[in-house]
């Protein structure tokens, strides 16, 4: 009863001029009465700036739908979609760390922000699309952790080229690149990372619900998948200690309208007086 069905998408929508948002509902007909009312709201005609799509029925503009209002399981087919698509080979020589585009590094999806309305409502969609949000965002932290644990190397050692053979050229952002000398010559220089991860679209997912049991939902998302590697000597399996995932919540408060219970019997016996002298001698 807070609006945040209506409002947190219009909250993401004027924060970031870039975002493009995935709301999810369980049913059809609040996919679009939400996408109606979202565009009402905003001043724009629907399918613009706000669509919906349900089953083989949607209302978007390419390029221009910024939000869209779908159902859990469309959103779940879209998702297993664009993580099956084939991607290219890692990127060529001369890039930072080997690292690729959004694709060879392994996320691929089409939304900058993933939000899942109604997570109380359990159904074999919903539980496979949080199974599925869940290694995203675990795949998502070991990667910029990777990232920064290579950054973190290559500043070093352009640290020591600098103390050992001169000067070494640093990037704006902080990151190491290739000795003055070589930079002044025109040489080629690696892409810092950094400049990788401000290109790469991360994923944000927001999960939403007035009656979900928060601390179960929690360390769910907390908790990395199971991973296991053969071990080359003894040949089982080794399961991988991953680190847990921080995840923020927020309790937005609410009050309720008082209520009062009232009998038939309390009310004659209060409004008696208020009757005729006739009809209260038959009441």
């Amino acid at each position: 009863g807070c609006g945040k069905s209506t409002q947190v998408p219009q909250f993401l929508l004027d924060d970031d001029a870039t975002a493009t948002i995935a709301c999810t509902q369980p049913r059809r007909i609040a996919t679009k009465t939400l996408a109606e009312r979202v565009s009402r709201e905003r001043a724009k005609p629907l399918g613009q700036e706000v669509g919906y799509a349900v089953s083989r029925e949607q209302a978007v503009t390419r390029g221009e739908t910024r939000c869209t209002f779908l159902t859990v399981g469309l959103l779940l087919q879209s998702l297993i979609f664009e993580r099956r698509k084939p991607r290219p080979a890692a990127a060529a020589d001369g890039q930072a760390g080997g690292q690729g585009d959004e694709r060879a590094l392994g996320l691929n999806l089409p939304y900058s922000h993933i939000v899942v309305d109604e997570a109380h409502e359990r159904s074999c969609d919903m539980d496979l699309l949080l199974l599925l949000l869940r290694r995203i965002m675990h795949e998502q932290a070991d990667r910029e952790a990777a990232e920064a644990e290579a950054e973190e190397a290559a500043l070093a050692a352009a640290t020591t080229v600098a103390a050992i053979g001169g000067p070494a050229a640093m990037h704006a952002d902080g990151s190491a690149g290739a000795p003055a000398d070589a930079a002044s010559e025109g040489a080629p220089t690696a892409e810092p990372l950094a400049a990788v991860r401000r290109r790469r679209r991360r994923l944000t997912v927001i999960i939403m619900s007035a009656t979900a049991d928060v601390k179960r939902l929690l360390e769910y998302f907390a908790t990395p998948p199971t991973a296991t590697v053969v071990d080359a000597v003894s040949g089982l399996a080794v399961r991988i200690e991953r680190p847990l995932l921080h995840v923020p919540h927020l309790h937005v408060g609410g009050s309720l309208h008082p209520v009062c219970v009232a009998y038939l019997d309390d009310l004659l016996g209060t409004s008696l007086h208020l009757l005729p002298a006739d009809q209260r001698a038959a009441a």
